[in-house]
């Protein structure tokens, strides 16, 4: 659909995964004690053997999440009944509103329901709607823009406040962001001593096997770590290049004055590396729509008073 926000949108065409390369993935990283994978795409449904594939990797022992934007519901269907809680199957609704077979399947099949949050409001009666039909959690998602669109940024600190104030109205709707934020320490203890959870609780890989601290380095070739299909796991997860995101030490953000910044790691080291071409940077989100604020009350202060910051 080429979505604007997609983090893929940097790497341009690639074949798909084969199956013989999947089962040979699966078995490595299932050797490991990796026990989730997370399918994105693209559409993963579109993929001809991706039925193959789930069945593939809940008989290595991994439970699988696949994020679908509902294009495809035979397909969404079939992984639903042939492996029930060994595939969380995630719909995006990010139109803001869903067509008849998807507000069926969704009432049917009850899966994950999320949707990038879009602003004041975000279709707050579509989100009841859809939760009437699921009886579950809606996801709202801190948004990207690794690929460079800026339309839907807001500092992280003014999303949250945003979310729970919706929540306030509808208890069922759930932030989701990275832990480069605030870590998910009470489910993973070790990202409370982590930059973020690249290299300490992810990996991504590419469908050629190619492994990258997370997906949102894609694209960024000098972050490759190794080849899941031809090289070992101890070599991949032992990469120097990983050793940034495994210790945090201080918050560089420029935004002080945020209520978070004591308990913040300071935000995606990917976003501050597209940005500002370095890891240890400010998240654009924060440090460029905060400086724009600031700069806007600057300039809507009377004559002669002194500015305020």
């Amino acid at each position: 659909m080429t979505c604007s926000f997609c983090f893929n949108d940097n790497i341009g065409k690639t074949d798909d995964m084969a199956v013989q390369d999947f089962k040979k993935m699966a078995g490595t990283v299932a050797r490991a004690g990796v026990r989730e994978i997370d399918i994105l795409g693209g559409e993963p449904t579109l993929h001809g053997n991706i039925v193959e594939m789930v069945s593939i990797a809940s008989n290595q022992g991994l439970k699988v999440s696949l994020s679908s934007n509902g294009s495809n519901m035979p397909v969404a269907r079939k992984l639903v009944k042939a492996f029930g809680d060994d595939c969380i199957l995630g719909i995006s609704v990010n139109q803001g509103r869903v067509n008849r077979e998807i507000g069926e399947f969704l009432a049917e099949c009850r899966p994950v329901v999320k949707a990038l949050y879009r602003g004041k409001g975000c279709f707050r009666q579509q989100i009841r709607s859809i939760l009437r039909r699921t009886h579950g959690k809606f996801y709202l998602i801190y948004p990207d823009i690794i690929a460079g669109n800026r339309a839907d940024s807001l500092p992280f600190g003014e999303f949250r406040e945003r979310v729970f104030h919706t929540k306030r109205m509808i208890p069922d709707v759930e932030p989701v962001y990275c832990s480069g934020f605030l870590p998910d320490s009470a489910l993973y203890p070790e990202l409370s001593e982590t930059r973020c959870p690249a290299g300490v609780t992810k990996l991504g890989i590419l469908p050629d096997g190619s492994v990258f601290p997370c997906n949102l380095f894609f694209g960024m070739k000098e972050f490759c770590i190794g080849n899941i299909l031809t090289d070992s796991f101890g070599t991949i997860w032992n990469s120097q290049k990983l050793r940034f995101f495994r210790r945090f030490r201080e918050n560089h953000c420029p935004v002080a004055g945020c209520e978070l910044h004591e308990s913040c790691h300071g935000g995606c080291p990917a976003h501050s590396m597209k940005f500002y071409g370095k890891l240890d940077g400010p998240d654009p989100r924060c440090a460029e729509q905060r400086t724009q604020s600031k700069v806007g009350s600057l300039i809507r202060t009377q004559k002669g008073s002194p500015p305020i910051l």
